[in-house]
């Protein structure tokens, strides 16, 4: 679980996301936020472990899985 989670603007690709929180965790090294996620790297068009981080986002204010799919990955472009 997460103590905080950047707000996600409409329209945004959660690779974007990623990055905004990577920079606001203060974490020295890319790995330590991948880490954090489940993740060895960041896929910037269909990331993988949606299911990973909207488990550990639960008690923000996320949208469901598929409007997170929809909105915030290229997901239905391929």
């Amino acid at each position: 679980m997460h103590t905080f989670f950047p707000v996600i603007h409409s329209d945004e690709l959660l690779y974007s996301i990623y990055a905004r929180y990577h920079k606001r965790s203060l974490n020295k090294n890319v790995n330590k936020t991948l880490e954090e996620h489940g993740l060895t790297k960041i896929e910037p068009l269909i990331p993988k472990n949606i299911n990973s981080l909207l488990e550990k986002l639960r008690y923000f204010d996320v949208p469901d899985k598929d409007f997170f799919l929809s909105s915030h990955t290229m997901y239905y472009y391929f």
